[in-house]
């Protein structure tokens, strides 16, 4: 049982810890030490999308380890909110990025000098 409870806990820390990196990383440029982590040969906003789906993986697999092992202890459903919360801010700026891209491309195509 302390061992359900220890996993438990350490999923809980994993999962704030993936929220505090991106709380953090979030605002910044991509490749520097306070932006989202980058690919080589990505545009800003690929790599960004790319970023953020590879947090929203490991938030899953999170999920999955607790919903398999622990989902009759009494924090899982703490956990599971928290967790869900989150992918949901992932999948938020996950949108926005696409929409400024797309926003920016539309205004690209609409404007002749810019070479699009």
């Amino acid at each position: 049982m302390l061992e359900r409870e220890t996993l438990l806990a350490r999923l809980m820390d994993t999962v704030k810890d993936f929220r505090l990196d991106f709380e953090n990383r979030s605002q910044g440029i991509p490749g520097d030490a306070s932006g989202p982590l980058s690919g080589k040969n990505l545009s800003e906003v690929v790599n960004n999308i790319v970023w953020v789906r590879q947090l929203e993986l490991k938030v899953d697999d999170a999920i999955k380890i607790a919903e398999a092992v622990l989902s009759d202890s009494s924090g899982y459903r703490t956990f599971h909110r928290s967790a869900e919360d989150l992918l949901e801010q992932f999948k938020l700026y996950e949108q926005e990025q696409f929409d400024d891209w797309s926003r920016d491309i539309q205004s690209g195509l609409s404007d002749s000098r810019s070479g699009l």
